[in-house]
């Protein structure tokens, strides 16, 4: 009787247990043990020697969305740099890039990250290290100009006086140049997951 109702119990478990339960993962999560596969937003702070900042992505059906609020903010040397974010998640790593942007003082600035994430934890914790560089784009390779002058006026005889002067600049040094690489550490977690059917 014992050994009956111990059969029917194991029976009875196996037949309402969830898919992914014994400890692998779901069906149709692209090998995630999480619960929406790696689907979700995801948000980390960056931090190194005169950087600060933030990104956010949104993960969507194995790939990064097309999402308006993949974004990153950047505070580096006194100026702020904002632009898009790519990512990338895989079986245990997440990767991506912080796309071309320009600050108020015209250099721009763009850089990459590459880390491990947890996918056993429910936030999909993730942290690793990065490198952010600014160009200064105020240098062009041909900056010079010319600057010509007409005054025309009228002399004290009557007769109508045009006097033309004009000035050269070159102030070409060659091209863009380098203004800095700064290296930075990330951590991050999924801070939304999308409502499951």
């Amino acid at each position: 009787m014992i050994k009956a109702a111990a059969s029917l119990l194991v029976l009875f478990a196996a037949a309402t247990a969830q898919a992914g339960s014994f400890g692998g993962p779901p069906p149709f999560t692209n090998g995630s043990p999480l619960p929406t596969g790696d689907d979700g937003v995801y948000q980390a702070s960056m931090r190194g020697k005169n950087l600060s900042g933030i990104f956010t992505f949104t993960y969507s059906s194995g790939a990064v969305s097309s999402s308006s609020s993949n974004n990153y903010y950047v505070f580096v040397n006194g100026q702020v740099y904002s632009g898009s974010v790519q990512a990338s998640i895989s079986t245990s790593s997440i990767s991506g890039v912080l796309d071309t942007s320009s600050s108020a003082s015209g250099v721009t600035g763009s850089g990459y990250f590459n880390g491990s994430i947890d996918k056993n934890s429910s936030t999909a914790a993730f942290d690793g290290d990065g490198k952010f560089t600014l160009v200064d784009g105020n240098d062009s390779a041909d900056s010079s100009y010319s600057t010509t002058t007409t005054h025309t006026y009228t002399s004290s005889d009557g007769s109508t006086v045009t006097e033309t002067s004009s000035q050269s600049t070159d102030s070409s040094t060659g091209g863009p140049t380098f203004a800095g690489s700064y290296n930075f550490k990330f951590q991050g977690v999924r801070a939304y997951i999308p409502a499951t059917d």
